[in-house]
């Protein structure tokens, strides 16, 4: 299965955080918090990522 490169993401957040700066990321697709699960995600997606929340 080939996920759509075109989500319609509206949030991103932190959560289980166990310090400051520290957690799992999950995005909201249409309407649903979810956690980013891809072994496409890499350093520039993670830089986006910490922008949005940011750090």
């Amino acid at each position: 299965m080939i996920a759509d490169p075109l989500l319609n993401i509206t949030d991103v957040r932190l959560v289980d955080e166990p310090g400051p700066n520290v957690g799992r990321v999950e995005i909201v697709v249409d309407g649903v918090y979810g956690t980013i699960c891809d072994s496409n995600f890499d350093y520039n997606d993670a830089d986006m990522i910490c922008k949005s929340v940011n750090f």
